[in-house]
């Protein structure tokens, strides 16, 4: 659990000409540990899936399935999003 939370973490805020916050940046180590986060959810998400397909009441079924199956997507596509930036 502590092996997720990264130590020292930095981050920096760029703004605009108003003083809203127009881009968050964070450092190369920190994002390591959100991508380490990212993998675990998306393991845990296949877990809740399968729990989905276990239990009887078919609410609940659709519940899990539906939590599971948003858990990954989301997980996944930020994962994916990290990685394409570094190819870059």
């Amino acid at each position: 659990m502590f092996a997720l939370t990264p130590k020292d973490p930095k981050i920096t805020i760029e703004r605009d000409a108003e003083g809203k916050p127009k881009r968050y940046c964070i450092d190369a180590k920190t994002e390591q540990f959100l991508q380490r986060g990212r993998v675990i959810s998306m393991a845990a998400s296949g877990l809740i899936i399968y729990a989905g397909f276990k239990v009887k009441p078919f609410w609940l079924k659709l519940s899990l399935i539906g939590i599971g199956a948003s858990i990954f997507y989301t997980s996944n596509n930020a994962r994916k999003a990290i990685i394409n930036a570094e190819k870059l």
